[in-house]
C-alpha cells in the first residue's frame, strides 16, 4: 500500500476509511465522493503526498487536526456534506489552490484561512 497514488472509492458502499490509509505514504489523489464516510482517521496526516482530497457528498461532520500535516494538498473538495467548521490548522495547507465548502453549513471560516497564500479558488456557496 506505500506505492499506491490514487485512491477512487466514488460512490462505492463504503462506511470508513481505516486507519491503514495513514500507510499510504504516496497517495496523491483520495477521492471519497459519494460515500457514507463520517470522518476521517487522524492517520490521514501521515499522507503528506496528497495533493487532492475529494470528500463531496460523504456524511463527514468534521476534519481531524491532522489535516493541518497535509502540506502537499492542493485541492480540497468538502462540498455538500454536514461539516460544520474547518480545523484552525487549515491554515497549515500553504499549498492549497482550490477550497470548496459550498453546501455545507460552514457558516465561518477560521482565521488561519489567512495563511493559505497559495489559494485562488474558494467557494462557499
Amino acid at each position: 500500500m506505500e506505492s499506491i497514488k490514487t485512491l477512487d472509492l466514488m460512490d462505492s458502499g463504503i462506511k470508513e476509511l481505516q486507519s491503514w490509509i495513514g500507510c499510504c505514504i504516496s497517495l496523491e489523489v483520495l477521492k471519497l465522493s459519494g460515500t457514507s464516510i463520517k470522518q476521517l482517521p487522524s492517520s490521514i496526516g501521515f499522507c503528506t503526498s496528497l495533493e487532492i482530497l475529494d470528500a463531496s457528498g460523504t456524511d463527514i461532520e468534521e476534519l481531524p487536526s491532522s489535516i493541518g500535516y497535509l502540506t502537499s494538498l492542493r485541492e480540497l473538495n468538502l462540498s455538500g456534506t454536514p461539516i460544520k467548521e474547518l480545523p484552525s490548522l487549515i491554515g497549515n495547507l500553504t499549498s492549497l489552490e482550490e477550497l470548496d465548502v459550498s453546501e455545507t453549513s460552514i457558516t465561518e471560516l477560521p482565521s488561519s484561512i489567512g495563511y493559505l497564500t497559495s489559494l485562488r479558488e474558494l467557494k462557499l456557496v
